[in-house]
């Protein structure tokens, strides 16, 4: 067999294992569920409730403000409403990282177990 076919059948099977990895990917959403699963999931509900109750209050002054009449009033909602935004945008942000912080841990614990494996079947061989 030649070289470049030897390549392309190296390329190929890469090819489908990362095709393979992408599949198990739960994706964003999965992400997401997976971190309420985790020793960090009392912080995750109660950060979620929070965001939800901030996201709300956005909602609520954003809408006083395009109803104001009085520009002194249209500054007092469009000041809250950015104060809002403000604290829901760091939230969010911890919340996205804590489920990708999450993936990772899981990640490396399948690569432990999968060395694991490998170490046991080197031993098994070597034993026989």
């Amino acid at each position: 067999m030649d070289i470049d076919k030897q390549i392309k059948e190296q390329l190929k099977q890469e090819s489908e294992q990362l095709d393979q990895l992408l599949q198990a990917d739960k994706g964003l959403f999965g992400r997401i569920q997976d971190s309420y699963h985790s020793s960090m999931s009392f912080w995750i509900v109660y950060s979620f409730f929070f965001a939800f109750l901030i996201g709300g209050a956005l909602c609520f002054c954003a809408y006083q403000f395009f109803q104001a009449q009085e520009t002194q009033s249209m500054i007092f909602w469009g000041v809250l409403s950015l104060a809002a935004m403000i604290v829901l945008a760091p939230l969010k942000l911890w919340l996205l990282n804590e489920s990708g912080r999450q993936a990772v841990l899981r990640e490396i614990k399948r690569m432990e177990i999968r060395q694991e494996q490998r170490i046991q079947t080197l031993l098994e061989k070597l034993n026989s």
